[in-house]
């Protein structure tokens, strides 16, 4: 009867170390399951929160165009300005050919005669002029 009752020991003994293993292995796969998904969790947040980055990216490229379309015409704007200016001072110089008279009344000759009405100065001003004909009494 020993060996019975050793045997049947044994055999109660491996039921039990196999339903612990079986309780361990379940519980273990429980807490993989919950960390499996935790981890799904987190990886959605990651999508959704990627997903709002994309967007918001795009809205800011649609600000940063716009912001890049108003600072050219900004610019091209300037520009105009800086050449209207350019071209207002610039019609307040004329020169014409002529003769200077002194204090004295006499003529000092025929030359280049230059008038800046701006209140700005000129500088390196060039003047041309070409002789078409000889008129009595001109050089």
């Amino acid at each position: 009867m020993s060996l019975i009752f050793a045997t049947q020991l044994t055999a109660a003994a491996l039921a039990l170390a196999a339903l612990a293993t079986a309780i361990l292995a379940f519980m273990a796969w429980r807490k993989q399951s919950r960390e499996v998904s935790d981890q799904a969790e987190m990886l959605e947040l990651q999508r959704r929160q990627l997903a709002d980055q994309q967007t918001a990216t795009a809205k800011q490229a649609e600000v940063l165009e716009l912001q890049a379309a108003e600072l050219r015409e900004s610019l091209a704007e300037r520009k105009r300005e800086a050449k209207e200016k350019h071209s207002a001072q610039a019609a307040q110089v004329t020169a014409w050919f002529g003769q200077q008279v002194r204090m004295n009344g006499t003529i000092s000759g025929w030359g280049a005669m230059v008038r800046n009405a701006s209140n700005l100065p000129v500088f390196d001003v060039r003047i041309s002029f070409d002789w078409i004909y000889d008129q009595p009494g001109r050089p």
